[in-house]
């Protein structure tokens, strides 16, 4: 299972999810930027969630490959 399949299995309100520079999955309510050496907000209001580790196992999620950087992607409607 991929990450955005993952992600499509959760609730609506989690828009987004990508991966930080150690492979750990988040998911977003609001597109973030990168900030430094992480994925941030503009907004205070805005919340972010870790994958946990047992979940994705669970479900067998691949470990993205590339750069974290590139890691972001948008809940497919």
């Amino acid at each position: 299972m991929k990450i955005k399949d993952l992600l499509s299995l959760s609730d609506p309100f989690w828009k987004y999810a990508a991966t930080d520079k150690n492979g750990e999955i988040y998911f977003y309510n609001a597109k973030p930027r990168i900030c430094n050496n992480s994925w941030g907000f503009a907004d205070e209001n805005d919340s972010a969630i870790r994958v946990d580790n047992k979940f994705d196992e669970l479900f067998d999620v691949e470990p993205f490959e590339g750069d974290w950087k590139d890691s972001l992607i948008e809940r497919e409607e």
